[in-house]
C-alpha cells in the first residue's frame, strides 16, 4: 500500500495557504482503511478571517486519485471563482501525495456545464445515460422563437456531437456555447440544464491538463505544480 509522505500539520497548512493567498485555513483529516483518508478545509477570509468556505476532499492512494466531494461557499463570496482557487491552492498537495486523477460529481445546475471547461469529462456509461437529456436540452433551443441563426448552427454541431460515443465530445459541445446567450442565460447552461454527471480529469490526459490551464488563468489563478503533476502522472 502506498504511505503517506512526511507531511505536517504545519507543512499541509502552509501549502495550502500560500495557493490561497494567505488565507487562514483550518485542516482536518480523517482516517479510513485501504489508504483512504478525508481532507476537510475550513477558508477564512484573509483579512477578516471569517469563515469563507467548507472543502471536503476524499483521498485513495491505493488508485491515486481523490474525489471533489463537496465546496460550500458563504453567500456573499459565492460565484468568486472560488472552485478555481481551491483546486490551485491544492496542486502541489496532489503533487506531494502522487495524486494523478480527481474525480467529481457535476451538479444539475451551471455545474453540469462548467466542469467541462475545466478539463473534466464524464465516465462513459454516464455520458451514455446523459445524451438523451442533452438532446433533449438542444432540442428545447433549437425551439425557440426568433432564434439567431448563429446559436441554431451551433446547436446543429452540438446535437451530432451529443449523438456520438465519445465522452469528450462535452469538451467540444462547451466550446461552441462560448460566451453566447439565449434570453439572457448562457447557452451551455441550457444546453447542459438538469444533467448530472460523475467524471474525472485525469493528470496524464494532456488535453484535459491544458483546458485545467486555461481555466485557472482565467479565473485569475495560477497553477503552479500542475506541469511537473501533470509529467509525473505521464510517466506512471
Amino acid at each position: 500500500m502506498q504511505q503517506l509522505p512526511r507531511l505536517g500539520p504545519t507543512d499541509l497548512l502552509q501549502m495550502i495557504r500560500n495557493g490561497l493567498d494567505g488565507a487562514s485555513v483550518a485542516a482536518r483529516t480523517e482516517f479510513a482503511r485501504d489508504g483512504r483518508f478525508d481532507l476537510i478545509l475550513a477558508i477564512g477570509d484573509t483579512e477578516t478571517h471569517r469563515a469563507v468556505a467548507l472543502v471536503e476532499r476524499r483521498f485513495s492512494l491505493q488508485d491515486s486519485s481523490v474525489e471533489h466531494h463537496w465546496l460550500r461557499v458563504v453567500g456573499p463570496s459565492q460565484n468568486q471563482g472560488f472552485g478555481a482557487q481551491i483546486i490551485s491552492a491544492l496542486l502541489p498537495l496532489y503533487e506531494a501525495l502522487a495524486v494523478y486523477q480527481i474525480r467529481i460529481t457535476a451538479g444539475l445546475s451551471s455545474g453540469g456545464a462548467v466542469w467541462g471547461k475545466f478539463g473534466f469529462v464524464p465516465d462513459a456509461d454516464e455520458w451514455l445515460r446523459i445524451q438523451p437529456t442533452l438532446q433533449a436540452n438542444i432540442r428545447a433551443v433549437m425551439a425557440e422563437p426568433r432564434l439567431a441563426p448563429a446559436i441554431r448552427e451551433i446547436c446543429t454541431a452540438a446535437e451530432w456531437l451529443a449523438g456520438d460515443s465519445d465522452p469528450e465530445n462535452l469538451w467540444l459541445i462547451s466550446d461552441l456555447a462560448g460566451q453566447q446567450r439565449v434570453g439572457g442565460v448562457r447557452l451551455g447552461t441550457l444546453l447542459l440544464r438538469n444533467v448530472r454527471w460523475r467524471g474525472s480529469l485525469s493528470f496524464a490526459d494532456p488535453e484535459a491538463v491544458n483546458r485545467l490551464r486555461d481555466r485557472l488563468r482565467l479565473s485569475g489563478v495560477g497553477s503552479d505544480g500542475l506541469d511537473s503533476l501533470a509529467a509525473a502522472a505521464a510517466r506512471r
